[in-house]
């Protein structure tokens, strides 16, 4: 095919001078290897985060591949990414608050008679 372009590479391993390697890291980060996750507390708090699919050795070879750990995003980011169709998920975490531990004393509940 000239000029246009070629979902899969071709079996000899090139496709207008490009190897396989380098045609797979262009269509690495696509729709179906990125999830966008926004994780709502019971606070109301809402956390957003992204997600990829990476890979340790090639594409080829599925034992090495692994989801990145997430990274923050903007809630902004998070409606346009859905928007444009990509993958989402929403979490409810229902975790207890954490308490909370004085580390000093408060002078106000002293005894100031002496």
């Amino acid at each position: 095919m000239k000029g246009g372009f070629r979902l899969f590479p071709c079996i000899e391993g090139t496709e207008n001078g490009n190897s396989v390697e380098k045609m797979e890291r262009r269509r690495m980060h696509s729709r179906h290897t990125v999830v966008y996750i926004c994780e709502e507390y019971t606070s109301g708090n809402c956390y957003y985060y992204k997600t990829e699919l990476i890979t340790h050795d090639s594409w080829r070879n599925p034992e090495s591949l692994s989801w990145s750990r997430p990274r923050p995003i903007s809630r902004a980011t998070f409606l346009k990414q859905k928007k444009a169709g990509f993958r989402t998920e929403y979490r409810k975490i229902n975790k207890k608050p954490a308490q909370v531990i004085p580390l000093h004393k408060d002078t106000t509940d002293q005894d100031h008679s002496e």
